[in-house]
């Protein structure tokens, strides 16, 4: 029996769902909301074993700013499909002409193939995914294959997008 005045006992799932309804209602009426997520790296049907992997965002209004630390031991049995974050905290806008970029503060172990090409990322419309492509000289960029990572590597970075 709760009594008036008496503080009340929640499991943690409790709160937790407690918290998330809070942060959902902020959310809708603009305010701001900030959490941690935690991203995956991929093919998008099989990840790679990571050994760290965090994120954090803020959400104010439709814009969401997140930030991504991961490294890696093993690629697995990622295939030849498009290298991806996964997990965002919320869907990138389908709007036309929403492809945010995501910004690199670090990387290792993506594959250049020759040291002058750049790699790419955005977001994906409609998605919670950050896909990866890969610079090419005198031509449209290439989606990176998550089968052509090192077994070793890490990626830091930092993405502003609609949701």
């Amino acid at each position: 029996m709760n009594l008036p005045g008496a503080p009340h006992k929640y499991d943690r799932d409790t709160l937790q769902a407690i918290l998330n309804e809070i942060r959902r209602e902020d959310a809708r009426n603009g305010k701001q909301v900030v959490g941690i997520w935690t991203p995956t790296l991929g093919d998008g049907t099989n990840n790679y074993t990571l050994s760290s992997a965090s994120g954090v965002y803020t959400k104010l209004g439709v814009l969401v700013f997140v930030s991504v630390d991961l490294a890696w031991t093993s690629i697995g049995s990622a295939g030849s499909g498009q290298l991806r974050i996964g997990g965002l905290p919320f869907l990138v806008a389908g709007i036309s002409g929403n492809v945010p970029g995501f910004t690199f503060a670090n990387y290792s172990g993506l594959d250049t193939t020759a040291a002058e090409n750049s790699i790419l990322a955005s977001g994906l419309p409609d998605t919670a995914t950050i896909v990866f492509r890969r610079a090419s000289d005198n031509a449209g960029s290439v989606a990176l294959a998550a089968n052509s990572s090192s077994g070793t590597g890490a990626i830091s970075g930092s993405m502003v997008y609609q949701a």
